[in-house]
């Protein structure tokens, strides 16, 4: 074996994410999309982090992480996530990146 246990392989499109086992601790995207897709941020669970490129389908794009406020998460003022999109998450841009675009219903359009 690989050392691995317990691994389940799911078929689909991952923009839509695994509702039926969140939330998650860290989400992992090794494709640029243009916004984050909301079904994964939703997924986050409280100081979760979405990991993803972001930019242009083609061309020079950002690694960013936007971790989820909440209880976990020492930097949200009231330790809730229910103020606006921006309010709920925290974003940050680590470092510029080039990945081949992302697919699917919340992807690059014309990309499904």
């Amino acid at each position: 074996g690989h050392g691995l246990g317990d691994v389940t392989v799911v078929v689909g499109d991952g923009t839509l994410g695994w509702p039926e086992e969140a939330p998650y601790d860290a989400i992992v995207v090794t494709a640029a999309g243009p916004v984050p897709p909301p079904p994964l941020l939703e997924q986050l669970a409280p100081g979760g982090r979405l990991v993803i490129p972001i930019g242009p389908r083609y061309g020079h794009q950002h690694l960013m992480r936007y971790t989820r406020r909440g209880q976990e998460d020492p930097d949200s003022p009231d330790g809730g996530g229910n103020g606006s999109p921006g309010e709920e998450y925290r974003e940050e841009r680590l470092t510029p990146v080039r990945f081949v675009p992302l697919l699917g219903a919340h992807g690059f359009p014309g990309s499904k």
